[in-house]
């Protein structure tokens, strides 16, 4: 504040011998523009952009940002609002670059706009104002405002589809579980490394894993076919008695998946996954429909992990 009154009190000093110049002319307002506005960071669950504000003094003397606010709107919904009350000092004829980090979490996203679920991208808006302490003229605003527009991200969907009884014999069962992959985003996706544990109306049945990776192209899906066999000694009579049947079977699967994608910032995520729902049961006798026996046996090599043809 000391620094202001004695800049005020030297352009009350240049006005008395200048005579003719106004105030306008001997105080101006600083200059803001947008530098740049890009994304640092993205991934399965948020997006963060930076955007660099270049803040310039035109005046013969130093002056004061006191503090600046901001606002994220995406498709004119409000995401997120700040402000920031450091204060920054300008030299004469001086510039800074402020950066403003922002951080839009794509759950929160998808609820305040749920048609952006199924759009490849989305249009935002960022509104900031800046208020600067001048000799004279006081407290002045100035607002800025930049548009664009950031990615949409969607997790892969995946579910398992069919269970298929390969063999049915006293002893043990070998059997053939089909997994459909979705991927809803504008971009490619790998599947690099897929484990985790299979349980069939809340008993474990299996260890599932995949060692080979698999591409799903930008809106593509895709089969993965794991085999497994289980041994009714150790397990009971009960799962015999549920393989024997035409019914639908409930599923949970809890692991952890590797992923792989186009996008430069989005390589090698590790994520967990946690899937449950119906599953049907096939027999060697069922026919028709896209997950028929008849497909499946056809698709099958022996004792391997099967991976089937995109669609």
């Amino acid at each position: 504040m000391k620094k202001l009154y004695r800049a005020a009190a030297v352009l009350f000093v240049i006005l008395g011998l200048s005579g003719c110049k106004t105030v306008e002319i001997l105080v101006q307002k600083p200059e803001v523009s947008v530098n740049s506005v890009e994304i640092t960071s993205i991934s399965f669950h948020d997006i963060t952009l930076d955007m660099e504000v270049l803040v310039y003094n035109p005046n013969p003397i130093g002056i004061d940002l006191e503090s600046f606010d901001y606002g994220l709107l995406i498709e004119e919904a409000s995401l997120l609002k700040g402000s920031a009350a450091e204060g920054l000092s300008l030299e004469a004829k001086g510039s800074s670059i402020i950066t403003i980090p922002l951080t839009v979490d794509y759950e929160d996203l998808y609820q305040s706009v749920s048609s952006m679920m199924e759009t490849d991208e989305s249009a935002y808006r960022i509104d900031t104002g800046f208020n600067f302490l001048l000799p004279i003229l006081g407290e002045q605003r100035i607002e800025l405002s930049h548009e664009g527009k950031i990615p949409n991200v969607r997790m892969p969907r995946f579910s398992f589809e069919s269970l298929y009884v390969k063999s049915l014999g006293l002893m043990g069962a070998d059997l053939v579980i089909l997994m459909n992959v979705e991927n809803p985003n504008a971009f490619g996706i790998g599947l690099n490394e897929f484990r985790g544990v299979l349980e069939i109306n809340k008993q474990k049945w299996a260890e599932l894993s995949a060692g080979e990776a698999v591409y799903f192209p930008a809106g593509g899906n895709g089969e993965l076919g794991f085999q497994f066999r289980l041994e009714f000694l150790s397990m009971g009579r009960t799962v015999r008695d549920l393989l024997s049947k035409d019914e639908s079977l409930n599923y949970e699967f809890l692991g952890n998946i590797l992923l792989d994608s186009s996008l430069d910032m989005m390589k090698e995520v590790s994520l967990p996954l946690n899937i449950s729902g119906g599953v049907d049961l096939l027999h060697p006798d069922t026919t028709g429909g896209l997950h028929s026996s008849r497909k499946i046996e056809d698709s099958i090599e022996e004792n391997l992990l099967n991976i089937f043809g995109m669609f």
